[in-house]
């Protein structure tokens, strides 16, 4: 199995099955197989080679375990491949799910030999996704957008795990943290850099003025390839009083505790219209800990119309730094909408159970078995 956001609801799955097992007495005890592959960040081609290459571990792992079913969760698109063979020699049955179209979005950023390379690789992969058992989708849009490859994919939406996943005192949480308690926090936790740019939001805190900024504080959870410039930006803006950087948090209690702690969640996307057909994990998790979105998204993107509907957030055109301003400065003074923000989020949780689409997975599965 690689790295996506499946990866949660699946072990759900897997634990839903061998719970049935055991009272069937016989148990098939579940392997989890994430995080193991070594990859470098998409930068050139030598490191797509060296990332495909390096999957072939994934596939050993999938011939020694010799699962009963192999979900391939994507991106990263370069361990596709090696999952695939993998499944195939272990006879697997084989998910797919898509994610987002990454191939297509990084074709269109790239040149020359790089180019060259993720066109093999996007054509390999458009050939294992077809040739799955189950391919499957976040978005509904997604799945139609697929079609146009001859990929049959069924849409199972994203959630989060409400047991886990909910807001603790924020008093307590801030305590914890040391956030002074009147403090107006902001929040981002995921992928820095690539799809997710945070430089104009920390251009639009600058343009808060000084008498509004000296009550933010925005925490940065996280890595990816542009955390370098995201420090130096920061020191630039003279921003380092206001802006945290956790770095990676693998510990879900504090990442939770962090949420809880902050009033509302980031989603930074860039203009990009292949972007638009996803929903990103992080909007559920941040709806489950009870914050309200500020997002920088197109208008015609699934998020955008998302948050619309439910009238969750607040929604910028990318790189639209007056937007930006405007809409901090209205949460920052305007109390009484951001409480009505937060009651619209706060009804949402139960619709975002990532055990709704658990259940959907497993009647798909047994289907097919």
């Amino acid at each position: 199995m690689t790295p996506g956001y499946l990866i949660n609801l699946i072990r759900d799955l897997i634990l839903k099955i061998a719970n049935r097992d055991r009272r069937k007495k016989h148990v098939n005890y579940p392997y989890m197989i994430t995080n193991v592959v070594p990859c470098f960040h998409l930068k050139n081609w030598a490191a797509i080679i060296f990332n495909s290459l390096s999957s072939i571990m994934l596939a050993i792992g999938i011939i020694i375990l010799r699962p009963h079913i192999v979900v391939i969760s994507t991106p990263p698109i370069e361990s596709v491949l090696g999952a695939y063979l993998g499944a195939k020699c272990s006879k697997s049955m084989i998910i797919i799910d898509i994610r987002d179209p990454s191939e297509d979005y990084l074709l269109k950023r790239s040149s020359g030999i790089t180019k060259l390379i993720l066109a093999l690789l996007k054509k390999t992969n458009i050939m294992i996704y077809r040739k799955s058992n189950i391919t499957i989708t976040v978005t509904k849009s997604l799945s139609r957008y697929l079609m146009r490859y001859g990929i049959k994919a069924l849409p199972i939406l994203n959630g989060a795990d409400t047991r886990k996943f909910k807001p603790l005192p924020k008093e307590l949480a801030r305590k914890y943290l040391n956030i002074p308690q009147d403090s107006f926090v902001l929040v981002y936790a995921g992928l820095i850099g690539i799809y997710y740019k945070l430089d104009t939001i920390l251009y639009a805190l600058r343009d808060l003025g000084s008498h509004l900024l000296k009550k933010v504080r925005l925490l940065i959870l996280g890595s990816g390839p542009d955390v370098e410039a995201l420090m130096t930006t920061i020191h630039k803006l003279n921003l380092k009083e206001n802006v945290t950087y956790l770095g990676i948090v693998n510990d879900i209690k504090k990442l939770i505790l962090t949420l809880s702690a902050s009033d509302i969640g980031l989603i930074p996307i860039i203009a990009d219209p292949i972007l638009d057909f996803a929903l990103p994990v992080k909007l559920y998790e941040y709806i489950a800990c009870g914050l309200p979105i500020l997002a920088t998204t197109s208008s015609n993107s699934e998020l955008a119309k998302f948050i619309e509907k439910h009238k969750i957030g607040l929604i910028c055109e990318p790189q639209d730094k007056e937007c930006l301003t405007n809409a901090l400065k209205n949460m920052l003074e305007n109390k009484i909408n951001l409480i009505g923000l937060k009651r619209n989020t706060s009804k949402l949780r139960g619709a975002i159970d990532r055990r709704h689409e658990v259940k959907k997975l497993y009647m798909l599965i047994k289907s097919y078995t």
